[in-house]
């Protein structure tokens, strides 16, 4: 089993934060109506090395605060505790912390977000697959505005 066995391990995810608001006047939205989502993904990893444990944060928002005339808002916050092997190097733990460990927990957050919102009387928002090379470069590099 060991030979098998990945370089990180997923012990738990934390769901750390949900917050949702409807628009006032809003009852219900059915299946047909179809709006532009906003949709925000972020990542943020801290990594402990001597007691070989990362904490990586995933957040997601769709949503601009209930402004733009968007139906709702939600932000969810999600947070993976792993454990990893000891031979890796620090840059090799840190790339694979961030391009692994977000792929493990992305589908968590998608499960969790469909979920949210099938309970809240909209239809389930399905947060599209991500390049997930392409979000690790957005956060290394942001945008200055």
């Amino acid at each position: 089993m060991d030979k098998i066995q990945a370089k990180i391990q997923l012990q738990k995810y934390i769901i750390e934060a949900i917050e949702y608001k409807i628009r006032p006047g809003i009852e219900a939205l059915n299946n047909d109506e179809q709006f532009n989502m906003d949709i925000n993904i972020s990542q943020n990893l801290h990594n402990d090395n001597e007691n070989r444990i990362a904490t990586l944060k995933l957040g997601c928002q769709i949503g601009n605060n209930l402004e733009d005339n968007f139906p709702f808002f939600l932000k969810v916050e999600l947070v993976g505790i792993f454990s990893y092997d000891t031979d890796l190097s620090e840059d090799q733990c840190t790339r694979m912390l961030n391009v692994n460990g977000t792929a493990i927990l992305f589908p968590y957050l998608r499960s969790l977000i469909s979920m949210i919102t099938t309970l809240c009387s909209i239809p389930p928002v399905i947060i599209p697959t991500i390049n997930i090379g392409k979000l690790i470069s957005q956060n290394e590099n942001p945008k200055e505005d």
